[in-house]
């Protein structure tokens, strides 16, 4: 837990290749995880750093519809994503501004030491 919080938050890290000094470079990792676990890491109760999104299972197993979907991904379709993306308005969005979903109060509740 405490390797993936300063990999989220070091403003840089250390790189040390072979054959080559040790060097520091700025860190602009950006990382999304994606499970099957209900409770895949703590979770503290003044987290600032996730975003926790429960997916419906809905379509699990359904490979119809997944390939229908990945099928769709077109060239009209990136072309009308890319429009979205650049035309949406984001004046007024704040990065700091975690929501606090119900699956994310799930596993901060599941993270409590029980002791």
């Amino acid at each position: 837990m405490d390797a993936l919080k300063s990999i989220i938050t070091e403003s840089s890290f250390e790189i040390n290749e072979k054959y080559v000094p040790k060097h520091e470079v700025e860190n602009v990792v950006n990382i999304m995880i994606v499970t099957n676990n209900v409770y895949p890491l703590k979770i503290e109760n003044s987290d600032r750093r996730y975003v926790v999104c429960e997916c419906s299972p809905v379509h699990r197993g359904d490979l119809a519809y997944f390939t229908t979907l990945c099928n769709s991904f077109d060239e009209d379709f990136y072309n009308n994503l890319i429009t979205f993306f650049m035309t949406r308005d984001i004046s007024q969005f704040n990065p700091r501004n975690i929501p606090m979903t119900q699956a994310k109060k799930d596993i901060i509740k599941a993270s409590v030491s029980p002791v």
